[in-house]
């Protein structure tokens, strides 16, 4: 007795011939019964088997691409679970079958068809199982129904939510536009009221020109007119002192003159308190002038402590908008972080849409919805094209606002110069009129010191009065320098605060360091400039200091004067009275002198009105520019925080179709992934149509071939029987007949029995080993002898594997009509045997024969069937390990058996 074990068959068979099968289909026939049938023009050798469990089976199928066969629809039922199509991986081939999983215990039958075959499996356990599976499929199908629904209402919220996002991302562009338009619009109003404002000035400027040059020509008139009378009266000064030798008659009459001239003296005098009246009424405007500029002093205070304030808001501003960026830069990486999980869900969801919907109705889905996205990511990209456009204008604009604040800078700057020249030129002509003035006096001094020797005290309180008004005018001189140089400080100051509040909106935070060390060095620059003003300042003290001396020595030199013409005067009192009616009628001229200088003095005062009224014009000028500059930089200030939130828009736009894109690259290259594989499998599937077709031609020739074999094979067999029978027949008669003969005649064998125990052992030894060919004459399949090249005779018809008791492993080979067969070792684990002159007698023989869970020495058996010219079958054995080959003889098998050194 020999044990056989039910061998399992999976894979592909590499050397059969190929199948087509055209169609797999699953019918239900009630609960507890299934059908499985497979239809096809030439089907392979299919092998069932169960796989440990009564509800699970397996059926190989060789010789078929898993690729080409048409997917069975599964229909709704309790008894069937599911299908599954694999591709076994074995050690050399790959092996395809089709796995059939119950929900219960089932048992099979095989039927055959025209066509096809049919594998019919009936349930074999109780009802109530079917009925909980079906209670539970319901609940799981309700379940899958509710969380299908639950997916799509969330996926249409998405939707809602990012379509009222890009709608209200519409509104707030359309509305940052339109502030914008409404914002150009006042720039260019601005722009011309201020080119308004620069006219008028620059008209009036040309005023004041007129009217100073106007003054200057007048004040040179006088000049002039004044010289002459001068040199006039040092020319009638002259005569008279040759005249005085000559008329000492005339000095009687002359003291009459005197007395008068007395009187005329007297009422002078009451002219000069009136004057001195004149000049202290002018000392209290000088006073309330000074009060007028410690209120100056005090609003430049004041201004100084606005422009502070302005400072430290500026810099809290400053805080607040760095705070609200990062804010901002948060709230960004919030949504990013939102958008990355929406995407992993959104990923999850379709990665789930296709483990459960894997057709062609998906793919048409899911080119529409690219459709779609392509068409929503133009109309992105033109919006923010639009919007970037729209940006780009605004940029322009600033820039054209910038350069226009720098050219009124300029301006600004080009009307100071102008104004401090024009400054210059007034200190200079005030200077000029100041040296005619101490001429002046100094000549009238001169006139008086000769005629008023008796009249001290009237002298020196003439003299007090006169250095009291030189005072005056060097105080008012020092206050009007004063007022200069505190305008320009606050110009220089107003200039910094302007070009500090430019960059810090014009520029970003990066450019502002840059610029803020330009300001840096540009203060320092300047403070280096203040300390040369000051140091010139000093020097200019130390000048007036030095012309201050000089006019000490100047009195000290003039006292002398005085004390030497004191003298004279005593020398000459005797000749006074002559000269007393001449200093009359210089009198009447120096009286006519000194209405012109009052003139000319209430004409400097007029002048000093008019410059402060145009002072103060130029001061409400610029509070008005500046209170225009503010306004400018508030409305600048507005802009720029528009300006960053539209940046921030756009960066989440930015991010947004960043997203979108990355999806839309995702699905494209998901798109030609499948593309790819789709016009791969069409390709696969022409060419092995093509294959197949060639293949199913050849397989109907080898089948005709095989039906005429068959037919031979069929009365070549019937004739062996009949002779077997007649051999049987006649030893039997001749045992019969030798029953009663001798020893003798027993011993020796007749002619007719040699002949029959010849033909008994030709039957008996029907296996002859034959060495391998040569490699040189080897055709694929045997020995190249045109002797053995002759149709294949005898018939495969079983193989199998056997497991010893002596731990021993053998294969089992029937051939009818037995046959030669050759034996070579490749490898220690493999031999090859090949069958000459043989050919395989069904489809069993073809298969792989897997005999891995026998654990037999022999792990697998890969047959290989030549048809094409010559009949001959190879066999490849594969060993567990290496093992010493033994051949034997058992009725109509030959046995290999593998001997290893256990055994």
């Amino acid at each position: 007795m020999f044990l056989f074990l039910v061998t399992v068959c999976a894979g592909q068979t590499v050397w059969a011939t190929p199948s087509k099968i055209e169609k797999v289909s699953i019918h239900l026939d009630g609960h507890e019964k299934a059908v499985f049938r497979i239809q096809g023009n030439k089907l392979p050798g299919f092998q069932i088997y169960s796989l440990g469990e009564d509800n699970r089976y397996a059926i190989d199928l060789p010789g078929v691409n898993i690729s080409d066969l048409p997917t069975p629809k599964i229909p709704d039922g309790l008894l069937l679970h599911d299908i599954i199509f694999e591709q076994r991986q074995g050690r050399h081939i790959q092996n395809p079958r089709a796995l059939l999983i119950f929900n219960g215990p089932v048992e099979y039958a095989i039927k055959g068809q025209k066509r096809g075959i049919a594998f019919e499996f009936n349930y074999l356990g109780e009802k109530k199982a079917l009925i909980t599976l079906k209670k539970k499929r319901f609940q799981a199908r309700t379940q899958l129904e509710k969380a299908a629904r639950a997916e799509q209402s969330l996926i249409k919220q998405e939707q809602a939510k990012t379509q009222k996002e890009l709608q209200r991302l519409k509104k707030e562009v359309n509305r940052t536009a339109k502030i914008l338009e409404t914002h150009q619009k006042q720039l260019l109003q601005e722009q011309a009221n201020k080119e308004k404002l620069l006219a008028q000035l620059h008209e009036k400027v040309l005023q004041q020109d007129q009217r100073h040059r106007d003054m200057l020509q007048a004040t040179q008139e006088k000049r002039e007119e004044m010289l002459t009378l001068l040199q006039e009266t040092r020319q009638t000064r002259n005569t008279q002192q040759r005249e005085v030798t000559k008329n000492q008659a005339e000095r009687q009459a002359r003291l009459q003159d005197i007395k008068l001239l007395e009187g005329m003296y007297e009422r002078k005098s009451a002219e000069l308190e009136k004057l001195t009246q004149k000049s202290d009424t002018a000392s209290h405007q000088l006073f309330e002038l000074r009060g007028e500029l410690q209120e100056a002093q005090e609003t430049l205070a004041t201004i100084q402590i606005q422009t502070q304030t302005l400072n430290t808001r500026m810099d809290n501003e400053w805080a607040n908008e760095k705070d609200r960026k990062q804010k901002l830069q948060n709230e960004i990486n919030a949504l990013v972080k939102r958008k990355k999980n929406e995407e992993v869900s959104l990923r999850a969801l379709t990665q789930a849409a296709k483990k459960r919907q894997q057709n062609l109705v998906n793919i048409e889905k899911e080119q529409k919805e690219l459709e779609f996205l392509v068409d929503e990511k133009t109309r992105l990209q033109q919006e923010l094209h639009n919007q970037s456009l729209a940006h780009k204008e605004l940029l322009q604009a600033l820039a054209r606002g910038q350069k226009e604040r720098e050219a009124l800078r300029l301006e600004r700057q080009a009307a100071l110069l102008e104004k401090e020249a024009e400054l210059k030129q007034k200190r200079s002509e005030i200077e000029t009129l100041r040296t005619a003035r101490k001429k002046l006096k100094t000549e009238i001094q001169q006139y008086q010191s000769q005629h008023k020797a008796f009249l001290k005290k009237s002298k020196e309180e003439k003299e007090l009065i006169i250095e009291e008004k030189e005072q005056l005018l060097r105080q008012e001189t020092h206050a009007v320098n004063l007022l200069q140089a505190q305008r320009l400080k606050l110009q220089t100051e107003l200039q910094l605060a302007q070009n500090e509040k430019a960059i810090l909106l014009a520029e970003t935070e990066e450019e502002q360091q840059e610029k803020l060390q330009q300001k840096r060095r540009l203060m320092r620059k300047e403070e280096q400039i203040l300390r040369r003003l000051k140091t010139e300042r000093v020097t200019l003290e130390q000048q007036l200091a030095a012309k201050r001396q000089a006019y000490i020595e100047h009195q000290q030199i003039a006292q002398t004067d005085q004390d030497r013409l004191l003298t004279q005067h005593q020398k000459i009192q005797s000749n006074h009275q002559t000269e007393l009616k001449h200093l009359a009628g210089l009198k009447a001229k120096m009286e006519k002198e000194i209405q012109l200088i009052s003139a000319e003095q209430e004409q400097q005062k007029k002048q000093l009105q008019n410059l402060q009224k145009q002072e103060t014009e130029l001061s409400q000028t610029l509070a008005e520019k500046s209170s225009l500059q503010a306004e400018q930089e508030a409305r600048l200030m507005a802009l720029s925080q528009q300006k960053k939130k539209m940046d921030e828009l756009l960066q989440q736009r930015a991010a947004q179709e960043k997203a979108k894109t990355k999806i839309l690259n995702d699905l494209k290259t998901q798109e030609a992934a499948i593309r790819t594989s789709l016009q791969q499998t069409q390709d696969l599937e022409k060419a092995n149509e093509k294959k197949r077709l060639a293949q199913v031609q050849h397989f109907e020739e080898v089948q005709k071939q095989m039906k005429t074999m068959a037919q031979e094979k069929h009365h070549l067999q019937k004739e062996i029987f009949e002779l077997r029978n007649q051999k049987q027949e006649e030893l039997k008669l001749s045992r019969r007949d030798n029953r009663a003969d001798t020893p003798e005649t027993q011993m020796k064998p007749t002619p007719n029995e040699d002949r029959l125990t010849a033909q008994i052992l030709h039957f008996k030894n029907q296996y002859w080993q034959v060495p391998v060919e040569k490699k040189a004459t080897r055709r694929f399949g045997g020995l190249s002898n045109p002797k053995n090249d002759e149709p294949g005779r005898n018939v495969l018809n079983r193989l199998m594997v056997v497991k010893n008791k002596d731990a021993s492993s053998s294969v089992g080979v029937q051939i009818s009509g037995g046959a030669k067969y050759s034996v070579k070792q490749e490898s220690p684990t493999t031999y090859i045997v090949e069958l000459l002159d043989t050919r395989a007698g069904n489809l069993k023989v073809r298969r792989i024969l897997d005999a891995s869970d026998i654990d037999a020495s022999v792990v697998r058996l890969l047959p290989h069937v030549e048809e094409d010219g010559r009949h001959r079958v190879s066999l490849r054995i594969e060993l567990r390990h290496p093992a010493s080959l033994q051949t034997d003889q058992d009725g109509t098998l030959l046995w290999l058996k593998f001997m290893t050194e256990n055994s």
